[in-house]
């Protein structure tokens, strides 16, 4: 009986359409660009070319007797697994670690409803699971003070599981499942607004000027699909200050053609927004949805490009895409943020230097706080100078005792 034969593939096409979908997929590519280029070789040399399960089998036993780095020969391990599932058409395979199991308690059901509810959202999976876990540790706590109904239970609960977490700063998480909790009617009163808050250090905004962000968008290539796409997501950024959730959740829904305007709900604050298309956005927006945008039954707008598999862009890779864009136009990154955050920054700082009051800019970002676009705004030198207050002369007795000429009593 013959031996069955794995399946095999050209093994730089093979290669190169993974480092493609890592990429699209928002990882990093480094290690396993160096590892591949290492298997082309070991291929060619011994497999006419062509990879298959054997051939990575036995390239990480070649690994294995010259590569002492325990590290390395875990991220080739990594790679031909990667390659390994790029054989069956699964390009965007990624290993999962053992999932700590959530805190168990009467209200799981609440919990794995929560869950399902967050699962409609976007959110990235490590980021709900951070949320359910807090909402599952909650509920645990209010168990263990006695309550078997969720109308039961009182802000002291609240503060018991705040005194109890280990990550203050985290706790705040905790706000929307009490919100879900109200909304669904499982609490009796909305208190989100009991979580205690946690001073956090805001550092300074990484700012890019006008010229800065005018030879980004002019540096890439929009003959290409993936520049259409590209400069689409990064002009909503500069000109609109959207968020990288907000451009990863655009859906034709949000397209008012009749009006040209985008309507959206902030996926942060559940603000709603409505962004008026100049002709410049409206041009860039039509060229990619009807020149490069995957043919895909979905109603979201960005796409990953096929490759063979397409699908909606994740939050995570529209910021690098953004941060990808910045370094190929050349900007000088160093110590300056890089993603899509940065450019909302940069947006709400130029609309203050050039006049704007901070209610205007509150309004453009779409903050329902008016404190918070304090945050985001780098006050230049100049526009600090005119709010500077006259400095008083110094009286006779003053100017008299700095000269030392006279000693108060």
């Amino acid at each position: 009986m013959k031996k069955k034969q794995s399946a095999k593939h050209d093994c730089y096409t093979l290669t190169q359409e993974m480092l493609k979908a890592m990429k699209d997929d928002g990882y990093s590519c480094s290690h396993h660009f160096y590892i591949f280029n290492a298997l082309v070789r070991f291929c060619k040399e011994s497999y006419d070319g062509y990879y298959s399960t054997d051939a990575g089998a036995a390239f990480l036993a070649y690994k294995q007797e010259h590569i002492k780095s325990k590290e390395h020969m875990t991220e080739c391990s990594l790679a031909m697994a990667r390659l390994d599932h790029a054989l069956i058409g699964d390009f965007h395979w990624h290993p999962s670690p053992p999932l700590k199991p959530y805190k168990s308690s009467c209200f799981d059901e609440i919990i794995i409803d929560y869950e399902n509810y967050l699962s409609q959202t976007r959110k990235s999976k490590n980021d709900i699971r951070r949320h359910v876990r807090l909402a599952a540790d909650f509920m645990a706590i209010a168990e263990s003070n006695g309550i078997t109904c969720t109308i039961d239970v009182t802000p002291s609960i609240i503060y018991e599981a705040f005194n109890k977490s280990s990550y203050k700063e985290e706790f705040r998480k905790i706000k929307p499942f009490l919100r879900y909790a109200y909304n669904h009617k499982l609490f009796s009163s909305d208190f989100s607004t009991f979580v205690p808050s946690v001073s956090r250090h805001k550092p300074l905004p990484s700012i890019y000027s006008q010229k800065e962000i005018d030879k980004i968008l002019n540096s890439i290539d929009r003959n290409t699909n993936t520049g259409k796409r590209d400069y689409c997501i990064i002009l909503l950024a500069v000109r609109f200050g959207m968020r990288a959730s907000d451009i990863a959740t655009l859906s034709f829904d949000n397209i008012d053609e009749i009006g040209n305007v985008i309507n959206i709900i902030q996926e942060k604050t559940g603000v709603s927004m409505m962004f008026p298309m100049s002709k410049e956005v409206a041009d860039a927006f039509y060229d990619y949805v009807n020149n490069a945008r995957p043919d895909a039954d979905e109603p979201y707008v960005f796409m990953r490009i096929p490759h063979p598999l397409t699908g909606p862009l994740s939050t995570q890779r529209i910021s690098t895409i953004v941060s990808d864009r910045l370094i190929a136009a050349g900007i000088d990154i160093k110590n300056r943020r890089h993603g899509s955050h940065a450019l909302r920054a940069s947006l709400a700082t130029h609309l203050l230097n050039n006049g704007a009051s901070y209610p205007e800019v509150q309004q453009v970002l779409g903050h329902t706080s008016p404190d918070a676009a304090t945050h985001y705004i780098h006050v230049e030198a100049g526009k600090l100078r005119e709010c500077a207050m006259e400095v008083p002369l110094a009286s006779e007795s003053l100017r008299s005792y700095l000269e030392g000429r006279h000693r108060f009593p």
